[in-house]
């Protein structure tokens, strides 16, 4: 049946501000409400979702009443999902593939702390900076007992076996942390539908199961001889 009624009410809370509902009339699907806020009268059309509770005025109290218009308004508030192109998804996703790629590589970028026997030192890992350290391990492979190298922001200086091997080793273990995050986050990516995927950012912690995976590819991947492997980890990529 469908009642229209005018009622008087407690005043509640829809959007942030106090109204008095000044009349509601319900439909088949939907709710129409008038109320008055500061700004003035103002009309409302509420479509009943499903699973919704139909208002029946003729038993519905004002303090009830106010209680599901406003659940009904911060639902209605709430971005909804509409269908997407799946171009346009694709899309999408590629650019925020594109996204975390550029935020993996800036974090290589930035280097590593690495303890030496001249105290602690910051080595940057850019693309010419991670080719001089391909150029370090060949002259290690040579037998070279002094190697001349710079930390950032110092002048070139000879540096002993055991702290190119310490630089050598702590880069490694860097680039291939975030080159096995940035696999993952693309796994991740690969298997998250949208709209959740535009919430994935870098840095974020991993589900349970890549977080596993990561956690045993660098146990693996790690230890004393990382930085003899003939074979340097040092490329950009396409993933």
């Amino acid at each position: 049946m469908r009642t229209e009624i005018s009622i008087q009410q407690p005043e509640f809370t829809v959007q942030n501000g106090a109204v008095r509902l000044v009349k509601a009339k319900t439909l088949s699907d939907s709710l129409q409400m008038e109320y008055q806020t500061a700004e003035g009268l103002t009309a409302e059309m509420l479509t009943y979702l499903p699973g919704e509770e139909v208002l029946d005025f003729d038993s519905c109290s004002p303090e009830h009443l106010a209680m599901v218009i406003q659940k009904w308004c911060e639902q209605r508030n709430r971005p909804s999902v509409q269908p997407v192109d799946p171009l346009y998804e694709e899309f999408l996703r590629e650019e925020k593939l594109s996204e975390l790629q550029k935020a993996c590589q800036e974090a290589i970028y930035k280097g590593v702390e690495v303890s030496t026997s001249e105290g602690t030192k910051r080595f940057s890992l850019t693309l010419p900076d991670q080719i001089n350290l391909i150029g370090l391990r060949n002259m290690l492979d040579k037998g070279s007992s002094a190697i001349p190298y710079h930390a950032d922001g110092e002048a070139m200086r000879l540096w002993s076996v055991d702290d190119v091997q310490a630089i050598l080793q702590a880069a490694d273990r860097r680039v291939m942390y975030h080159r096995v995050y940035f696999s993952l986050l693309h796994e991740w990516l690969r298997r998250t539908a949208y709209p959740e995927f535009l919430g994935i950012d870098y840095g974020d912690a991993l589900p349970d199961g890549l977080a596993r995976s990561m956690a045993g590819i660098m146990e693996s991947t790690t230890g004393d001889g990382a930085c003899n492997r003939q074979k340097s980890i040092y490329t950009t990529w396409t993933d």
